[in-house]
C-alpha cells in the first residue's frame, strides 16, 4: 500500500481582480527529459475575496495513460495505476499486453531508496501514445511518453509551483508561460504556508 508520511498544506487568500483557478504543479529537477509533460496537479476554483486551502499527503503511485494530443491545454487522467512507495515498492515493469493494452508488473524494491523507477520493456510501441508517470495524492503530476527498452527515474523531492489562471485539473501546462508569475513554494522545516494573491494579481508568501 502507499505510505503516507508528512502532510503539507497551502492556504491562499484571493485579493485578485478576477475569478479563476489556483493550481499547483510539480517539477522534478532531476528528470532530464525535454519531452516531459508537466500537469496541473492540484486545482481549485477561486473567487476574489475567498480563501482556498490545499492539503496533501506524500503518497505515491505509478500510472499510465493514452494521450492522443500531448500539448498544452489537453488534459491527462490515469488509465491504470500501481501503488508505490519510496523503498519496498519503488520499481515496476511496464509492458504491452496481448490485445494492445498496457500493464504494470507488481511493484518491487529496486535501485536507490527514494527514487521511483519505471522500466519499459521491448514490447512498447511508441505509436500507441502510451504515457507513463508518477501520481501523488492520487493525482498525476507528470507524464512521459513510454519508449521501448528504457528506464525512467523520478525523484521524491519535486519543486512545487503555484499559479493563478483558467486551468483545468490534469491539464498539460507550458511552464514557460508562467515563468514570470508562478510562485515557487519550498517547505524547508515547515509543512504549511499562507499565501496571498494581491490586488495586482501577484502571488506572495505571507508565512
Amino acid at each position: 500500500m502507499p505510505t503516507t508520511t508528512t502532510t503539507y498544506s497551502v492556504s491562499v487568500q484571493n485579493n485578485g481582480t478576477y475569478n479563476a483557478s489556483l493550481a499547483i504543479y510539480q517539477v522534478d529537477p532531476n528528470l532530464d527529459d525535454p519531452n516531459v509533460l508537466t500537469l496541473a496537479w492540484l486545482v481549485k476554483p477561486s473567487t476574489s475575496g475567498s480563501t482556498t486551502k490545499f492539503t496533501w499527503g506524500v503518497d505515491y503511485a505509478f500510472y499510465w495513460s493514452e494521450v492522443d494530443v500531448p500539448q498544452p491545454g489537453s488534459t491527462i487522467t490515469s488509465t491504470a495505476q500501481r501503488a508505490a512507495d519510496l523503498s519496498a515498492s519503488n520499481y515496476v515493469e511496464f509492458s504491452r499486453a496481448d490485445g494492445g493494452t498496457y500493464q504494470f508488473s507488481q511493484a518491487t524494491s529496486g535501485g536507490k531508496e527514494g527514487v521511483m523507477y519505471i522500466h519499459q520493456d521491448g514490447s512498447i510501441n511508441p505509436e500507441d501514445n502510451a504515457y507513463i508517470g508518477l501520481m501523488m495524492n492520487n493525482k498525476p503530476t507528470v507524464a512521459i511518453k513510454a519508449q521501448p527498452n528504457t528506464k525512467t527515474e523520478f525523484t521524491a523531492h519535486p519543486a512545487y509551483y503555484l499559479v493563478y489562471g483558467r486551468i483545468e485539473p490534469g491539464e498539460i501546462i507550458d511552464i514557460s508561460e508562467y515563468a514570470d508569475t508562478a510562485l515557487k513554494i519550498e517547505f524547508n522545516g515547515v509543512t504549511n504556508h499562507d499565501i496571498v494573491l494581491t490586488a495586482k494579481n501577484q502571488l506572495n508568501i505571507v508565512s
